[in-house]
């Protein structure tokens, strides 16, 4: 009897091939492999993977922590190279000696990353984000890129939050906008890392609800890794993967497919709503509206009804008091402590004193210091007697104990 790991992932390798006319296949690989190398040591990460996908499709791909779907994701991204195998990614033959300039130019045109870290700009604004690609391509003038800009962004629910910079926006916004920039070259494939990852049950609903129009509506080729086994549902196949290899494919059911998207529907539609959502894990989420958080332009601050609070009696007392006197007082309180019996810090204060006049005095520089043979001035503090003769320059210390 088959093991649960055996039903998932296989016994074998596989080719997760799909028939097709080569036109509508944008995603090729055959017999990829990926070693990174760690000193002289190489660690196989892809050990042989042949996998096409179609235009239009939504591939998930599953497996356990180091089982190559990050590696797949980041060879078919052009982020990674592939060590041996051919790669056809929307017409581009793609191998170890590929030039960037051609790596680069594919990232920009055909390819739309989500990651699950958002990875936006931090100094930038929301709008600012998803123009950026647009800037970079090239090919709209400044208006035509705003008003794309615009319309990807309140297409995600971020209408209002155009001028918010990430840290002003939640993870579930700051992943709405990672999707508008995403698509805003217009591109064949979008490759998801993980992209609900961190994410709660609330905005999952959301960006699952996006992404799926963008597949259904515009025909954008998804393909996910994730470790969340209930998004499956929503994908036309399922790659599982292990040790680097492709174990299992997984074709999912049509009809089940349609209905668990018409259910996430529903649901997304009670979220925008407000309304509580029982059948979630968190079942008083509320999705957190912009104008929650708006700043009013008549905002007055001395209009707002402050809330009483009652001070002790001590910090009242201190309120009444100046800076200088309650420096004062705290003075008067370490010197008691010392005439108590801790004047050792005090002593050796004193005696530092003792040095600096008596350096003022071997100068002779102050005729304020110049005493009369007859005269001597005595000071007396902490156990230490300073005695200062005129023209002598001397000086003398002993303890009054």
């Amino acid at each position: 009897m088959e093991s649960l790991e055996e039903q998932y992932y296989g016994t074998g390798e596989l080719k997760a091939h799909v028939e097709a006319d080569e036109a509508d296949i944008v995603v090729r690989l055959e017999n990829v492999h990926k070693t990174y190398l760690l000193g002289v040591e190489g660690v196989p990460a892809l050990r042989g993977v042949s996998l096409s996908i179609r235009r239009g499709e939504f591939v998930v791909i599953f497996g356990l922590s180091g089982g190559g779907k990050t590696t797949l994701l980041n060879v078919i991204g052009t982020i990674d190279k592939p060590t041996k195998g051919e790669l056809h990614l929307c017409g581009h033959r793609i191998d170890s000696h590929t030039p960037d300039h051609v790596l680069s130019y594919i990232r920009l045109k055909k390819l739309g990353f989500v990651f699950q870290t958002f990875n936006l700009l931090s100094s930038l604004t929301a709008q600012e984000n998803v123009e950026l690609p647009m800037i970079l391509a090239g090919e709209l003038e400044h208006e035509e890129r705003e008003k794309r800009a615009i319309d990807l962004l309140k297409r995600v629910g971020m209408g209002e939050r155009l001028d918010h910079v990430p840290s002003q926006l939640s993870g579930g916004e700051q992943q709405r906008v990672t999707i508008a920039r995403s698509v805003s070259n217009r591109p064949d494939i979008l490759l998801l890392d993980e992209p609900t990852g961190d994410l709660d049950s609330v905005n999952t609903c959301i960006v699952m609800q996006q992404l799926l129009e963008l597949n259904k509506k515009e025909n954008i080729t998804l393909v996910m890794v994730t470790h969340d086994v209930g998004l499956k549902e929503f994908a036309d196949r399922v790659i599982w993967m292990s040790d680097g290899k492709i174990k299992n494919v997984e074709v999912m059911n049509r009809k089940q497919q349609k209905q668990r998207i018409a259910k996430l529907r529903e649901d997304t539609e009670r979220i925008l709503k407000g309304e509580k959502q029982p059948y979630l894990l968190f079942n008083h989420s509320f999705i957190r509206r912009p104008t929650d958080y708006e700043t009013h332009p008549q905002y007055d601050p001395a209009k707002i009804e402050k809330t009483p609070v009652d001070f002790s009696e001590k910090y009242q007392k201190l309120a009444q008091i100046s800076l200088d006197d309650y420096e004062d007082s705290l003075l008067g309180t370490k010197n008691n402590k010392n005439k108590d019996g801790n004047g050792s810090n005090d002593k050796k204060h004193k005696k530092k004193v003792v040095h600096e006049l008596q350096g003022l005095v071997e100068d002779g520089s102050s005729d304020a210091l110049k005493l009369s043979s007859d005269e001597e001035e005595r000071h007396e503090d902490g156990g230490v007697r300073l005695e200062i003769i005129a023209g002598g320059g001397q000086e003398e210390s002993s303890d009054s104990s």
